[in-house]
């Protein structure tokens, strides 16, 4: 989200429709949340397998297919962050995309190689960084914004279904962060609570997001955000450049440990795989940040669906 390409592709390009698409998809990830700590207070559950076998039964194939979804996705979030992090070098230094792609992987590779927990906590600084951040261009520049600038001749139906797959392809990342919350939501009020407000600050990110968007003609820039906050001034642009890459690269982090982890069962294989997955990010970076965004995203909403109508049928029978 600290990009804008995900905004763009799911909601801005369908106009006043796309706005109540953000609406309709924090709703539903409003109840996701909602729903997961609930489920996993009433069971105790610690783990996300342990998640998945309260929602889905002990069906070992379903089971097996949610984990290689999982996997498949922090692989290829993988992927995406390594070419957005060459994107970066592309846009705003002009350094080549596969050499920015491999200065990416090349960090990744080390830190794998080495200790990841302090990496992964940078990330808990930065969120509330960006979120300010966000607010702070919302403010400077959303009094230049025209919907009237955007042109669509969509139907209702393609922009709802845009908003869901945009909501359940963010469950599959938010579902295992969410665990580590449970300690924090006592009773269905505080699960109530820590929902509403998840939902509220997802809202109001992405209707400035949105507006941000409509501020300029963005057409072909891979990190539209950061082109948005370089027409505030070089000391903007660079600051929130900085950021953008600290979070894209611990984004990155986060996901490649997170597949290694799941994949290796021993350090020599853990080994391998760190070396096969940062030289394959240096190649599939070339394909491009926003073209991975736009096939691969999607894609993952629809998988993700599974996961929602999981909880939706365990909802409904307890």
């Amino acid at each position: 989200m600290h990009h804008g390409q995900e905004i763009l592709l799911f909601f801005q390009q369908f106009g006043h429709k796309g706005l109540i698409g953000i609406f309709i998809s924090n709703m539903l990830t409003t109840y996701i949340i909602y729903k997961t700590l609930e489920i996993t207070k009433e069971n105790s559950i610690q783990t996300y397998k342990q998640f998945l076998h309260k929602i889905i039964g002990t069906n070992k194939q379903i089971n097996r297919i949610i984990n290689f979804i999982v996997n498949a996705f922090l692989l290829i979030t993988f992927y995406i962050m390594i070419a957005g992090f060459g994107a970066y070098f592309l846009q705003e230094l002009k350094i080549p995309m596969f050499l920015g792609g491999a200065i990416g992987a090349f960090i990744c590779y080390i830190i794998f190689s080495k200790n990841i927990n302090g990496i992964v906590k940078v990330n808990e600084i930065l969120v509330p960084v960006i979120v300010i951040f966000i607010i702070a261009l919302g403010g400077m520049y959303t009094n230049n914004a025209s919907l009237l600038t955007i042109k669509t001749e969509a139907q209702w139906g393609k922009p709802f279904l845009y908003s869901i797959i945009y909501a359940s392809y963010n469950s599959i990342t938010l579902i295992p962060m969410l665990l580590s919350l449970k300690n924090f939501s006592q009773s269905k009020k505080d699960s109530m609570k820590i929902a509403i407000l998840c939902g509220g600050i997802l809202t109001i990110l992405g209707i400035i997001i949105f507006f941000l968007l409509c501020t300029d003609l963005i057409i072909n820039i891979e990190i539209p955000l950061v082109y948005i906050a370089s027409k505030l001034g070089e000391v903007f642009k660079y600051l929130y450049g900085g950021v953008i890459i600290i979070a894209i690269i611990t984004s990155a982090i986060a996901a490649g440990y997170g597949f290694i982890q799941n994949i290796a069962n021993n350090s020599k294989e853990y080994k391998y795989v760190n070396v096969f997955i940062c030289i394959t990010s240096i190649f599939i970076s070339q394909i491009g940040f926003s073209n991975l965004v736009n096939i691969l995203y999607p894609l993952f909403g629809y998988l993700g669906l599974m996961q929602i109508l999981a909880i939706s049928k365990y909802n409904i029978k307890n």
